[in-house]
């Protein structure tokens, strides 16, 4: 069974800067992996790409300007965006 890992950072931005910095793809690519795909609601799957291995993330709980919480596991097989196809 793999280990949780929770994260606390603080940040000087205002709260609900900081959820979509944490739940979209364009917020998530400003300072993570260019190669994000995410949504901001509650079920959907995030991905990260990392030149071959990618990062899933399931968005349990979203409250805007207060938290973004789901398992994350690393894959090989993240579903490609629309419009795209993987290499």
């Amino acid at each position: 069974m793999a280990a949780s890992i929770a994260v606390a950072v603080s940040v000087n931005a205002p709260p609900d800067r900081i959820t979509d910095a944490l739940s979209t793809a364009r917020g998530l690519a400003s300072f993570w992996t260019t190669d994000s795909r995410a949504e901001p609601r509650p079920g959907s799957v995030a991905c990260f790409g990392f030149g071959g291995v990618q990062l899933q993330m399931r968005v349990d709980q979203l409250t805007t300007g207060h938290r973004v919480r789901g398992p994350a596991s690393a894959t090989s097989r993240c579903r490609p965006a629309a419009g795209r196809t993987r290499p």
